[in-house]
């Protein structure tokens, strides 16, 4: 999978080294449906993390302008709910309701502490 970072003008709340890690934490199994993660600034589509099945390509929008450990922990969460939702063949391009967002949360559950432990090791 290959990591573009749209824009060095701007801080982001997850860096590509960031995303690499979380990716060596995680089953190669909820990357390998992926073939570009794109790190955009800019106006955010209808969630932080939006996929194209044709494409395989992800839109990841959080751009920031202070990087705190809530925000972090926050983009986590949306990149856990994001690989989710690929693994579930969910639709994109609209705004999650509150029920639709509940269903993935054990997996957030699962893995969230995990990477955040082996980002602060790095």
């Amino acid at each position: 999978m290959k990591i573009v970072v749209q824009n060095y003008q701007y801080q982001y709340a997850l860096s590509r080294k960031q995303i690499e890690i979380i990716m060596s934490v995680l089953p190669k199994k909820y990357f390998e449906p992926i073939r570009e993660f794109v790190i955009v600034h800019g106006e955010r589509y209808s969630e932080v993390f939006e996929y194209f099945y044709q494409d395989r390509l992800v839109y990841f929008t959080y751009p920031v302008k202070d990087k705190t450990s809530e925000i972090i922990t926050d983009a986590i969460v949306e990149l856990l709910i994001g690989l989710v939702r690929i693994k579930s063949k969910s639709q994109f391009g609209h705004k999650m309701k509150d029920k639709e967002r509940v269903e993935y949360l054990p997996f957030v559950d699962e893995w969230l502490d995990k990477c955040l432990f082996t980002i602060s090791k790095n």
